[in-house]
């Protein structure tokens, strides 16, 4: 690769980075995992044992939590860099004049697109489980790892939770949150996590013609639906690249919007909920 090729490689890189490193954000994010830590009375980051004084004893597991959250995000942030760099990339390969090396760039940069874009889908659903869990510990005092994902910890609130609670119910904060959550069109989480799912168990996004397509006259029918019917999966099947991009970018930026409801509703559900010690 010559060194102008490295050079502007490098040079769409940190346009990337400067574009996803928001300090504003990054603030923001900072304040409400401090806020976290301090009504989840987290450990202290400083401890002065005098002579005589027993050991303190902590509860660590909020720490732990909120580690996963913040680390979690952290890679939600890479990732998107990641997409946009190789959409640029994608796209700038176009203009070489050799036309042969062009298509042989464009294509390399075309796959990597679509496999960072899965990558990113698949980080951004597991920082929403994180979140899950952040939420299942608040309300009903459940402390393991991966026992629900974000959406049935939600649904759980709903049903079990707010019925109960006039003050998380009527808050904008959980208006905010639900309304996110049960929404199944293209900007839903929901949306969101089903292609997750599809992604996971099932297809890549790259190239998935059968999905266009009508049905398949099979020569029998299967009793067993794997995993998503067919309908479904033409709801989430891949967009075109500029449409891919922005609808990853939608889900990023909503979950910076919606981390400021999270603590809300935590700082309610720590007001309402019992604690167990």
């Amino acid at each position: 690769m010559s060194h102008s090729n490295k050079y502007h490689i490098e040079k769409i890189k940190l346009f990337s980075d400067n574009k996803f490193v928001d300090k504003v954000e990054v603030d923001n994010l900072n304040s409400v995992i401090k806020k976290l830590s301090d009504i989840l009375d987290a450990p202290p980051q400083f401890i002065i044992q005098m002579e005589g004084e027993d050991k303190p004893v902590f509860d660590t597991y909020i720490e732990s939590l909120l580690n996963e959250i913040v680390y979690s995000i952290r890679k939600v942030i890479s990732s998107v860099k990641n997409v946009e760099t190789y959409h640029m990339l994608s796209f700038y390969s176009n203009y070489y004049e050799d036309r042969e090396f062009s298509g042989f760039l464009t294509d390399i940069y075309a796959k990597e697109f679509w496999g960072k874009t899965e990558i990113a889908y698949i980080r951004m659903a597991s920082t929403w489980d994180r979140i899950g869990q952040l939420l299942s510990f608040i309300f009903f005092n459940i402390r393991q790892y991966d026992r629900e994902g974000f959406l049935s910890t939600v649904q759980q609130i709903h049903i079990n939770i707010i019925p109960m609670y006039e003050k998380l119910k009527t808050s904008d904060s959980w208006k905010s949150v639900w309304e996110y959550s049960k929404k199944e069109d293209i900007e839903g989480l929901k949306w969101m996590l089903l292609r997750r799912n599809l992604i996971i168990h099932q297809v890549s996004l790259k190239n998935v013609s059968y999905l266009d397509g009508d049905e398949v006259d099979d020569l029998f029918d299967s009793l067993h639906n794997h995993i998503l019917d067919n309908t479904i999966k033409k709801k989430l099947k891949p967009l075109n690249k500029e449409e891919e991009k922005n609808q990853l970018l939608f889900h990023f930026e909503k979950l910076f919007e919606i981390i400021n409801d999270i603590y809300n509703i935590c700082d309610i559900g720590l007001e309402k909920i019992p604690r167990i010690k």
